[in-house]
C-alpha cells in the first residue's frame, strides 16, 4: 500500500482504524510538503529569484497545506436513511 501499511492488515482493521492510518499518511504528505515549500521560498528570497520590493514577493502562506482539516456538513437523518437504504440494494444484488 502507498500509505506504508501491510496490505493483509487492511482486512484486520475497522473502517475508522483504516481512516485514521489514511488521515495520518495524508497529513505526513502535507508536512513534507510544507517543509519543502519554506526550504524553497526561503532559498528564493535569500538569492537573486527575489523581486526588489519585498511586497511584490510571494507570501509564504499562500504556498502552505493548511493545518486545518476541513469539516463536512453533517448528514441530514434522511440523508443517512438514503445511503443505508442504496447500500442495502446493493448489497442485496450480491446475493
Amino acid at each position: 500500500m502507498r500509505a506504508g501499511q501491510d496490505p493483509e492488515l487492511f482486512w484486520k482493521l475497522t473502517p475508522r482504524e483504516t481512516q485514521n492510518i489514511l488521515d495520518g499518511y495524508v497529513e505526513r504528505l502535507a508536512d513534507q510538503y510544507n517543509e519543502r515549500a519554506w526550504l524553497a521560498w526561503h532559498t528564493a528570497w535569500l538569492t537573486a529569484y527575489a523581486p526588489q520590493k519585498s511586497t511584490q514577493f510571494v507570501k509564504l502562506k499562500s504556498l502552505l497545506h493548511d493545518a486545518e482539516p476541513r469539516s463536512r456538513p453533517m448528514q441530514s437523518m434522511e440523508e443517512q436513511i438514503s445511503v443505508a437504504q442504496m447500500w442495502a440494494v446493493a448489497l442485496s444484488g450480491r446475493g
